[in-house]
């Protein structure tokens, strides 16, 4: 089980130091194999999360292995991008991944979260409903010119519906957490 907070070794500007940065034998890779936690380097239990890009609702596919919830919070406050806090309930073991086979990076499938993603700004603010789904707009947007064919423009327009309406806060989030 992991500390409340992650004791992390830090810059000198305080950003905290993940586990699998402070030696070159450690790697994601390496993390998912052992089912240890990237950012304190502890064992993982039944529940994992992950601190994704907003693509990641679309997609659902992760290229860091999962965390304890507390260090994938503390590592979401150090983020220079918006990004989703996703939890869910699953063996890491259980876990799909595709590797590439020539640099041994990966993609995770994530599991269905638990609960709303978290969404936060850099910062640590969190976004409310009408701006998480104005995000995920633009990314849709970012998207939709690279599609070669009318199916997958639509195939990508689904994936946004599924996203809006499975992945955005029901609520508007208070401002202070």
């Amino acid at each position: 089980m992991p500390k409340e907070r992650p004791d992390l070794l830090t810059t000198a500007a305080g950003v905290p130091i993940p586990w699998v940065a402070m030696a070159k034998t450690r790697s994601f890779t390496g993390c998912l194999k052992t089912q240890q936690c990237w950012i304190c380097g502890e064992k993982l239990g039944i529940h994992l999360a992950f601190v994704t890009p907003i693509a990641a609702a679309f997609s659902l596919l992760d290229t860091h292995p999962p965390a304890h919830t507390r260090c994938a919070e503390l590592m979401q406050e150090q983020q220079q991008d918006n990004t989703l806090l996703w939890v869910c309930r699953a063996p890491a073991s259980s876990l799909t991944r595709f590797e590439d086979g020539i640099t041994n990076t990966f993609q995770v499938l994530m599991p269905t979260p638990m609960h709303c993603p978290i969404w936060r700004r850099l910062g640590g603010q969190l976004i409310e409903r009408a701006e998480s789904i104005q995000l995920l707009q633009e990314a849709y947007n970012t998207a939709a010119p690279n599609c070669q064919s009318p199916d997958e423009l639509l195939e990508l327009q689904n994936a946004l519906m599924h996203a809006i309406d499975h992945f955005t806060p029901d609520v508007q989030t208070p401002a202070h957490h």
